[in-house]
C-alpha cells in the first residue's frame, strides 16, 4: 500500500483456499513491520492515538466449536500449531472447556472452546443469551455454528476501562475472582464478546494477532 507522499507498507496474507472452508477459518496476516513502527504506519505515519479503554494488545481470539477434540486436531493440522491440553474457563467465570494454540512466541494464541457437557445439559432450559452466562455457549454454537465467539484484550487499568464503558452506557459482566475479568456483551461488540484482562505488563503485545511471525506463516504455506 502506497500513501500520497509515496511511503509504503505491506503485508503477507495466508488463507484457506478451499471455497467451502474460506469463511470458516481465520486468515493470518504478517506485516512488513512490527511494534511501534507498525503502529506508526497504520496510523498514517503519525503518532497513534491512545485506545479509549487503555488496551495494550490482543491476547487471544476464541472460536466456538461443537467437538473440541476433533476441532483441535483439525486446526492443528491446517495451521501447523501445537494445541495445549484442555482446560476449563473457570478463571474467566465461564462454563467452557478450551484448548489453546499459541501463535509464535509473542504471547498471543488462538483458542477453541466448547460447552462443558454437564453445563450444557443442566442449562439447556435456562434462557440466558450472553457469554459467560450459563448455557449461552451452547446456544451460540446451535445458532451460529463454528465461529469466533470472543476476543480477549489486555488493558492497563480495569477501573479506567469500566469508567469509560459506564460513561458510554455499554452493558458488561464484571467478575472479580482469581483475577479481574470484564465481558463486554456481544450486542456492543459486533456479535462476539470482548473480554478484558488487566495486564499492565502487556504493552509489547500491541502487535496483536498479526505478529505471528514468518515461521508460522511458512509452516502454513
Amino acid at each position: 500500500m502506497r500513501s500520497a507522499d509515496r511511503r509504503t507498507r505491506g503485508w503477507s496474507r495466508i488463507d484457506v483456499e478451499q471455497p467451502a472452508l474460506v469463511q470458516r477459518y481465520p486468515f493470518l496476516i504478517q506485516h512488513d513491520s512490527a511494534g511501534e513502527e507498525r503502529r506508526h504506519r497504520l496510523a498514517g505515519w503519525t503518532t497513534p492515538p491512545q485506545h479509549p479503554l487503555g488496551v495494550t494488545g490482543v491476547l487471544s481470539a476464541t472460536i466456538a466449536v461443537a467437538n473440541l477434540a476433533e476441532a483441535s486436531q483439525r486446526f492443528s493440522h491446517i495451521y501447523g500449531l501445537t494445541p495445549s491440553e484442555p482446560f476449563t474457563g473457570e478463571a474467566d467465570g465461564w462454563d467452557a472447556l478450551l484448548v489453546s494454540l499459541p501463535l509464535g512466541t509473542g504471547g498471543q494464541h488462538l483458542e477453541l472452546a466448547t460447552s462443558l457437557p454437564l453445563a450444557a445439559e443442566e442449562d439447556q432450559e435456562v434462557d440466558l443469551e450472553h457469554l459467560p452466562e450459563a448455557g449461552a455457549l451452547t446456544r451460540y454454537i446451535q445458532r451460529l455454528g463454528e465461529s469466533v465467539c470472543r476476543m480477549t484484550l489486555a488493558v492497563n487499568n480495569m477501573d479506567e476501562a469500566r469508567r469509560y464503558l459506564d460513561e458510554h452506557g455499554v452493558t458488561y459482566t464484571y467478575l472479580q475472582q482469581e483475577r479481574r475479568v470484564l465481558w463486554i456483551h456481544p450486542d456492543y461488540a459486533s456479535g462476539a464478546s470482548i473480554v478484558l484482562h488487566e495486564r499492565p505488563d502487556a504493552l509489547e503485545m500491541a502487535t496483536a494477532m498479526e505478529s505471528v511471525g514468518a515461521e508460522s506463516l511458512n509452516r502454513i504455506a
